[in-house]
């Protein structure tokens, strides 16, 4: 029998797919972490406490402890002995923290030389002992609980992601990864849409269907994270999943760890030439509107925060504007391709369309919204199941620039509203 909290995160993730909202991944790199006041060795893994919003680190040699890690500074809050785990004497490999509410317990485990692994509190008392470590090179666990590890030591032998009960560590589910003979570096439940999410020795990090093992949606972790070429280290996603932590293995690279972001906009439209041409030859910089009369490479909108319609932080900035001049963002429910000339810029957003707001631009820049206006989600109708809007920003230009009109338009972005 499939058990009911497997069953509900799984008919969550087809519920996000039938709206429409894709699974792939876009990072982006924010900064680095100095951990190196932490004494590791080598870094076992990496994980997180999104109740609390706690990072922990465990240092997978010999004798090695857990240490739960002030995310901004680096600097070590707490410090565990894992040995309270029977026979439990390698360092811990794979690190995972319960998701119950209120209670925040680490699952423990050792595969390489010893076999161990189970449950602990973080006053260093046993809750389990799981008497195996289940070949465990990762851990995590899922907002409902769920225990999953990935098992695999064997380099060539592929990776398989196990199901465990928490409080006896028996295997209730297995799936082995479809076409991956890698072993997995570490695994990271995606509280963003709700799905998992392997780090492999290669780099790659692969969404993956927790029924029958098939990857659902890639990202090559290289380009945006050196000393990816281990076994060790470890990935955890930010308590909404708007950042995911990369610890990576042995030496200088343990010195650090790296925080990503999720880019949550796409482009829909640009005044580069990708998306058509400028109505006077006045393409943009990359990514941009077409260019205005201020010569700025034209104006630039993006997204910044969460667009989840129950917990709705979005934003809407546009940079690039001619000094002080009217802007008007609005939203569409579709995106016309190629753009359409409009003035002296390009328009994309199309479909029903909602004015969202006017505002007078400060030194050629404007956000939407600001303090108490209404969010995007409420001044745009976003269905409370979610879904997909485009956003674009009309302004003011009345130079004499290019065409006869006096306005131009941003590039165009797409927001995957989330319910």
């Amino acid at each position: 029998m499939i058990p009911l909290r497997f069953l509900l995160t799984s008919l969550a993730t087809l519920a996000l797919t039938s709206l429409g909202l894709s699974q792939a991944i876009s990072l982006s790199f924010n900064r680095t972490v100095d951990i190196s006041s932490v004494p590791l060795t080598t870094v076992g893994d990496l994980a997180i406490d999104r109740d609390l919003g706690h990072l922990y680190l465990c240092d997978g040699a010999p004798g090695g402890q857990i240490f739960r890690v002030d995310a901004n500074t680096g600097s070590v809050v707490t410090t565990q002995s894992p040995a309270t785990i029977p026979g439990l004497t390698q360092g811990p490999d794979a690190l995972a923290i319960s998701d119950d509410i209120g209670l925040s317990e680490p699952f423990v485990f050792s595969p390489f030389d010893e076999s161990r692994g189970g449950r602990m509190t973080l006053s260093n008392t046993l809750v389990a002992d799981f008497g195996t470590a289940h070949d465990a090179t990762g851990a995590d666990t899922t907002s409902l609980g769920a225990l999953w590890v990935a098992s695999g030591t064997a380099a060539g032998g592929g990776t398989t992601l196990r199901r465990l009960n928490p409080s006896t560590g028996a295997v209730i589910f297995s799936v082995a990864l479809v076409g991956v003979t890698e072993r997995a570096v570490d695994i990271a439940y995606d509280p963003w849409f709700d799905g998992m999410w392997v780090l492999l020795e290669s780099g790659s990090l692969r969404r993956v269907n927790l029924f029958n093992g098939a990857t659902t949606a890639t990202f090559n972790l290289n380009t945006l994270v050196s000393g990816l070429d281990t076994i060790h280290g470890g990935i955890a996603f930010g308590p909404v999943g708007t950042q995911l932590f990369v610890a990576r293995g042995t030496g200088t690279t343990a010195d650090s760890l790296v925080v990503l972001d999720r880019q949550l906009t796409t482009s829909a439209c640009t005044g580069d030439g990708a998306s058509g041409a400028c109505p006077c030859g006045n393409n943009g910089s990359a990514g941009r509107g077409c260019d205005n009369s201020a010569g700025t490479g034209g104006a630039l909108l993006r997204g910044f925060g969460i667009p989840q319609v129950s917990n709705d932080f979005l934003q809407l900035r546009v940079e690039g504007l001619p000094g002080s001049t009217t802007c008007l963002f609005y939203q569409g429910t579709s995106v016309s391709t190629p753009a359409t000339s409009f003035g002296d810029g390009l328009r994309c957003v199309a479909g029903t369309v909602i004015r969202l707001a006017t505002k007078v631009a400060t030194a050629g820049a404007a956000s939407y919204p600001v303090g108490a206006e209404a969010k995007v989600s409420v001044r745009g109708q976003v269905p409370v199941t979610g879904g997909t809007r485009h956003y674009q920003a009309w302004y003011r230009n009345a130079a004499t620039f290019c065409t006869e009109s006096t306005f131009n338009l941003s590039n165009g972005v797409s927001v995957e509203w989330r319910p």
